[in-house]
């Protein structure tokens, strides 16, 4: 079968035009390469952006961690309550976790050293503050324990802060490089396109010159225009013929309406002069289909462009012309769909932007039609329903293969209920490998015109953590409770020109409690910030559009008083990775302040009741100590440190048999375990060796009861009773020599009498 001359190359060709079409295709290849080599590169780099991005979240994990952590100490000291020791364990868990994850995701050497110096920090600081509540020590070793505790905090922040400066400095390194990529691509395609209408412009040229020796053609072409005049109808419909070569024999007036040449200038001229040379490949691989194929009818849409140089798109319809069985022609009829193609563009920008948004909430979203067919989706609810159910989730998946089985009846009930125009709300509790998890779910009709329901739209918000919390609040004093209700966030998203694009109710509240009256979205959030905190606002906001993440507290005098908040802001981003909004967390934390205010008032009482109480015990003459129930000194006086020639450092936290000999630690032990086991104060003599030699000592241990009368230790009074033996010693001294010189008299006077 003979193919069309046109589909081959156009139209004959002479040896310039063959010439400028391989140096046109070898300056395609070659740009071609250079751009899709840096587009890998910039696909590296914008992964290793999103890689410092991920570390960077893992090390904001450590840092909340460990200011929970620190919380929930200061809690238990405030409440002893026993359940938050389990709490701390586990955020120590959570804390380790999230090291280690940094730790083996960080790439960068310095880093990775950095965050295993963290990693055993942490362990030892989690350790200690372990081992200090599990003890429950008294006021003096706390002390302690508190410097000690407060030295590894500020070690803590201190490596984090060098982490997350570091690793601001990688992404700030890995930005630039991925800025310079995109801006060398961009330099490289307006290189490249240049060069290609360069080409285009000989190439017309060429052809223009050509067409000028078929010229003697066109009067057969204007002879055979007006069987098809009939054939022009409807408005902005153009109609042409084309021979087998691809050269118009036949156009419609209306062609100058759409390309702006007139009948006459495209008589005998290619179809291809109309079409950008990156579509005409393209096209020309439709009509070759088409001719082999021997396909009666072919639509295809390609854009075109004008005699001013202006692109419009077109939707054309192909029909083939043939006379004794073989294909002669072309006959097709042309369509203007410019405003369609526009008005699809910005509806895809806007699904793009729908999808995004979606994507960085914190609630799963998906839809499904009346079939239950899985239809649109964000990736918290494909993350979600994937935890759960450990099956790979899809758009286009039948949504009660991926529901769980014991969830399965009352999900199908649902959504009967939702397609008879229901509203469903409801809260159900999952076991996944990760513990237990609760999901507040909401399902609505999804309406066509007001009236036809055609799906149901399904959103789950994770509310494990408000289960949780409501657990600990019936269990805790209503102080504690209202600490714990604080921890609300209010979210809302802003657009760069400031404008409010989501907020919650949390955030309209702390808005409304700002300003002074009510929020919506759309309002501009400049109206809610005060004046002396705009500036400061508008700079973290335009950190924030760079691609930074910021954090700040910020005390707000309200008619409830002082109103702590810390804000976190983050930027969100379209799939295109570029930063379209920015999002602004703010959770009150004005009970922690007060908190850390009320613990501060604390310790300095109880430093004030301990330096009374070692005044009173340093100026009393008698020796005294106390232990813990293990025989560990927890408080010496003056009197021991002087009659024994010992120092605090030396006694504090040790026992007897760390500078006695066993023979007496063994007796000294013995003597606190009778009074531990008999509840009852015990009273010794013991000879002690002192800086002046032996003495006497006459002790009174006795126990010692914490507010619940629950032994904690044992006291010790003891007296030196030296001088009293040495008299008791003379005096039976003399005693026994006066009876020894009776003895003598005695005898005497007998021996007299005999």
């Amino acid at each position: 079968m003979r193919k069309p001359a046109f589909i081959k190359l156009n139209i004959p060709v002479s040896r310039t035009i063959l010439l400028i079409f391989v140096l046109a295709a070898g300056v395609l290849v070659f740009f071609g390469r250079i751009i899709y080599v840096g587009s890998v590169q910039t696909k590296q780099t914008d992964e290793m952006v999103m890689h410092t991005y991920r570390v960077m979240e893992q090390v904001d994990n450590i840092r909340l961690g460990v200011s929970e952590s620190e919380g929930l100490v200061r809690s238990y000291l405030i409440t002893g309550e026993e359940h938050i020791l389990n709490e701390l364990q586990k955020v120590h868990l959570s804390i380790q976790y999230a090291a280690a994850t940094a730790h083996q995701m960080a790439l960068d050497s310095t880093q990775k050293a950095w965050l295993g110096q963290l990693g055993s920090t942490l362990k030892r600081s989690g350790t200690d503050q372990q081992a200090f509540l599990a003890s429950q020590k008294p006021i003096a070793q706390g002390k302690d324990l508190d410097a000690k505790g407060r030295e590894l905090s500020q070690q803590i922040n201190e490596q984090l802060s060098s982490i997350r400066e570091r690793q601001q400095m990688l992404l700030q390194q890995r930005t630039k490089v991925s800025e310079q990529t995109e801006q060398r691509l961009i330099k490289i395609a307006v290189a490249g396109a240049f060069i290609v209408i360069l080409f285009i412009a000989v190439l017309l040229w060429q052809l223009d010159k050509d067409i000028r020796l078929r010229k003697r053609a066109e009067q057969e072409i204007r002879e055979s225009e007006v069987k098809y005049r009939k054939l022009i109808e409807g408005p902005g419909i153009i109609t042409f013929t084309a021979n087998l070569k691809g050269e118009f024999e036949f156009i419609s007036a209306k062609a100058k309406g759409l390309t702006g040449y007139s009948p006459l200038e495209l008589q005998g001229k290619s179809f291809a002069v109309l079409v950008p040379a990156q579509w005409q490949q393209q096209v020309l691989e439709k009509f070759e289909q088409q001719f082999n194929e021997r396909v009666f009818e072919m639509v295809v849409r390609f854009p075109i462009e004008t005699k001013e140089g202006e692109q419009k798109w077109v939707k054309l319809t192909s029909l083939t012309i043939s006379a004794d069985e073989q294909i002669v022609g072309f006959q097709c009829t042309v369509k203007d769909i410019s405003d369609e193609m526009e008005a699809e563009s910005k509806l895809k920008e806007s699904e793009e932007l729908v999808q995004t948004l979606l994507n960085n909430t914190h609630e799963g979203f998906f839809m499904v039609d009346r079939n239950l067919t899985i239809r649109v989706m964000n990736r918290p609810a494909r993350e979600g329903m994937e935890m759960r159910t450990g099956k790979k989730v899809e758009i286009g998946m039948h949504l009660l293969s991926v529901i769980p089985d014991e969830v399965l009846a009352q999900a199908t009930e649902n959504f009967e209920r939702v397609f008879k125009g229901e509203y469903v709300e409801y809260e159900s509790k999952y076991e996944t490998a990760n513990g237990t998890q609760w999901l507040r779910i909401s399902h609505s009709p999804v309406m066509e015109n007001g009236k036809e329901i055609t799906g149901a739209a399904v959103v789950t918000s994770d509310i494990t953590s408000i289960k949780q919390n409501e657990e600990r609040i019936r269990e805790a004093d209503q102080k504690i409770r209202a600490m714990l209700s604080s921890t609300e966030e209010g979210f809302y998203m802003i657009s760069p020109e400031y404008n409010i694009i989501m907020i919650n109710e949390a955030g309209k509240k702390i808005l409304r409690s700002i300003a002074g009256k009510p929020v919506r979205e759309n309002d501009q959030i400049l109206e809610f910030i005060r004046e002396e905190r705009k500036e400061v606002f508008r700079v973290m906001v335009e950190k924030v559009m760079r691609g930074m993440v910021q954090e700040t507290e910020t005390m707000i005098e309200t008619d409830e008083g002082e109103q702590w908040y810390h804000n976190t802001y983050f930027p969100v981003r379209n799939e295109k990775n570029q930063v379209i909004a920015v999002c602004i967390a703010a959770k009150n934390i004005t009970e922690r302040k007060l908190v850390d205010r009320a613990w501060e008032k604390i310790r300095e009482e109880r430093e004030e009741y301990q330096f009374r109480l070692q005044s009173i015990l340093d100026n009393t003459p008698l020796i005294m100590f106390i232990k813990d129930v293990e025989g560990r000194y927890l408080l010496i006086n003056r009197s021991f440190k002087e009659e024994f020639s010992r120092t605090e450092e030396e006694v504090i936290g040790k026992t007897d048999f760390d500078f006695e000999d066993d023979e007496n630690a063994i007796r000294y032990r013995e003597a606190d375990e009778k009074v531990l086991l008999t509840l009852e104060h015990v009273q010794t003599d013991e000879t002690v060796q002192m800086a002046d030699g032996e003495h006497n000592l006459l002790i009174v241990k006795f126990p010692l009861f914490d507010k619940d009368e629950i032994v904690y230790g044992v006291g010790g009074i003891a007296t030196d009773i030296t001088e009293r033996v040495k008299a008791r010693e003379k005096l039976v001294e003399a005693k026994k020599k006066a009876e020894a010189a009776e003895l003598l008299q005695e005898q005497f006077l007998a021996n007299m009498s005999h």
